[in-house]
């Protein structure tokens, strides 16, 4: 009774979220879910991070605004106005949220066209 070993041969992944190993020997075959820790644990990860720290944020920002609640003048281009300190903050991180929008929308955008295949 023999048992016959089988070849072992040396995967190199090139790419795991495209779902594909590639083998020197062979064309591209698909990568079983159990391989390794794919993109989707390190994504939850990353978005769990995330989550705790913008509520984190946004805790420290309300716990500010609970705590300086005087009126501060603003001042812009001649223009000015007197305004309770939570709402300056208020109308500040909803300009730098619509900001951040649009730059990354830009750079989505960008990085498409720049990617995309001439037709």
């Amino acid at each position: 009774m023999s048992r016959k070993r089988a070849a072992t041969r040396i995967v190199f992944v090139n790419d795991p979220r495209a779902g594909y190993v590639t083998d020197p020997g062979g064309p591209a075959a698909p990568v079983p879910a159990s391989v390794g820790v794919g993109p989707r644990i390190r994504g939850e990860t990353v978005r769990i991070l995330s989550t705790i720290l913008l509520v984190l944020f946004l805790g420290a920002v309300a716990i500010f605004c609970v705590q300086n609640t005087g009126p501060v003048a603003v001042r812009f281009l001649g223009w000015g106005m007197t305004a309770p300190l939570p709402v300056v903050v208020l109308v500040v991180y909803l300009l730098g949220m619509m900001t951040g929008w649009a730059v990354l929308s830009f750079l989505r955008r960008s990085v498409r066209l720049a990617t995309e295949s001439p037709r």
